[in-house]
């Protein structure tokens, strides 16, 4: 969710409106920031990929 996204949020549910770089503050000196995400997924299967990699992927390189 970018901050144009918040503002419209806090904007209809509290009534509030104000400008998008004032909301980013705002969000700053409470604690909140851009997130980014941590790196592979924990559900991530490294065998089952290598499976695919092997039987599924070869196959579509020498077919294509």
């Amino acid at each position: 969710m970018d901050d144009r996204q918040v503002t419209e949020l806090i904007g209809r549910h509290f009534d509030l409106w104000s400008r998008r770089h004032y909301v980013r503050e705002i969000l700053h000196q409470v604690g909140f920031a851009p997130q980014m995400p941590d790196g592979r997924a924990a559900e991530r299967n490294e065998l089952r990929i290598a499976s695919w990699r092997q039987q599924v992927a070869a196959g579509l390189k020498k077919g294509g």
